[in-house]
């Protein structure tokens, strides 16, 4: 009996689960499981004592485990094929401008626009990218970059983007702001057994109309914090 509670149990803890971590047709289906298994019980009140009854237990509960790890599975697939499909989208684009997959360091999805950041000769580039569910474009790019602001007041929706970059490995932190920046690193083999760590700091903040003037003192790059350790 104490065997029959603990199955009823681990079948009913899927009747609780929230319904964005299932998909509903599967929610239903294991409620509708659930319902049958308690109708088992109730219409084999006389097997209890054989094994019977845990024969038809164990096919319900295959069945109901079978059908959500299908259904997870299939998302996760969709998922992961999605971010392939993009990652592939943004390498094409990328290397029709002569950035190879090689030369790409990190890059940062913000609203409909998606910021690369590529190395090439010692230096860092920013790519900024536009897309749709159909189209990825180039809209700008910036070359030879150490410490600035990326904006443009044309694009309402377009973030501002500051990057800051540091070879002093005593720094800890950047801030812009006021704000802790993110941060990626560059490896550069000088020899085998020397090489340069270069850190670069990012931070995103929304554009404002006084950003438009590119002279502004206000603008974030003129707001950076070091923090040493």
């Amino acid at each position: 009996m104490k065997f029959l509670c603990s199955i009823i149990t681990t079948v009913s803890f899927f009747s609780i689960l929230p319904l964005n971590l299932i998909n509903l047709d599967v929610y239903r289906k294991v409620i509708y499981y659930i319902n049958l298994l308690g109708n088992v019980f109730i219409e084999n009140k006389k097997y209890r004592e054989g094994d019977g009854i845990l024969k038809k237990i164990l096919l319900i509960i295959s069945s109901v485990i079978f059908l959500v790890g299908c259904s997870n599975g299939e998302g996760a697939n969709e998922k992961n094929q999605s971010f392939v499909n993009l990652e592939d989208q943004i390498q094409k684009v990328m290397n029709e401008h002569n950035y190879p997959s090689d030369t790409i360091l990190n890059y940062e999805i913000k609203n409909n626009f998606i910021y690369v950041f590529t190395k090439t000769n010692s230096s860092l580039n920013v790519v900024v990218l536009e897309y749709s569910t159909d189209l990825i474009k180039l809209v700008m790019e910036y070359t030879s970059i150490n410490q600035m602001s990326i904006l443009d007041p044309e694009y309402e929706d377009m973030p501002v983007l500051t990057v800051v970059k540091t070879g002093d490995t005593n720094i800890a932190g950047v801030k812009i702001l006021g704000e802790p920046a993110k941060a990626f690193q560059s490896f550069e083999e000088v020899s085998d057994d020397y090489r340069i760590e270069t850190k670069y700091w990012i931070h995103f903040t929304e554009m404002k109309e006084e950003y438009s003037d590119f002279e502004n003192s206000n603008l974030p790059v003129n707001s950076v914090e070091l923090i040493k350790q």
